[in-house]
C-alpha cells in the first residue's frame, strides 16, 4: 500500500467510526480491489482494516471514560460499538478488565493511588 492509500484509507475509516464506510467504499478510493485492499491494508498497518477500527474505538472510548458523569452506554454508542455490552466484550478481550473497572483504575491512578504498591517481601 503506498503511504497516501495508507493515509486516504485510515481517514476514511476515521471520519465514521460507526461503521458506515464500508471497506469495499475505501478500497475504491485507493484504487483497489476489496480483498487487495484488505491484504495490503494488513502488510501496512499490521492489522486488518475492521481490528483497525475497532482499535480506533477503543482508545476514543479510554478517553471518554476519563469523564466520570458519562455512564458507559453513551460512550459506547458514541464510539461506534453496536451497545455496551460489545464494548465490554472488546474490553475484557483486548485490555483484561471491564470498562468500569478500567474507569476505577484510571480514577485511582490520577489520586495517586493506582498502582498499588506491594510490600516487599524478605527471604528468611
Amino acid at each position: 500500500m503506498r503511504p497516501w492509500q495508507e493515509v486516504l484509507a485510515k481517514s476514511m475509516l476515521s471520519s465514521s467510526m460507526d461503521g458506515t464506510t464500508l471497506v469495499a467504499d475505501v478500497a475504491a478510493a485507493c484504487g483497489l480491489s476489496k480483498s487487495h485492499f484488505g491484504k495490503a491494508f494488513r502488510r501496512s498497518v499490521g492489522m486488518p482494516p475492521h481490528r483497525w477500527v475497532v482499535m480506533r474505538r477503543l482508545e476514543w472510548a479510554q478517553r471518554l471514560l476519563g469523564d466520570a458523569s458519562r455512564s458507559v452506554a453513551s460512550i459506547a454508542a458514541e464510539c461506534g460499538f453496536c451497545d455496551q455490552s460489545h464494548m465490554n466484550h472488546v474490553f475484557l478481550k483486548t485490555l483484561g478488565v471491564s470498562p468500569g473497572a478500567y474507569r476505577d483504575k484510571n480514577r485511582a491512578a490520577r489520586r495517586g493511588r493506582w498502582p498499588e504498591k506491594v510490600p516487599a517481601t524478605t527471604s528468611g
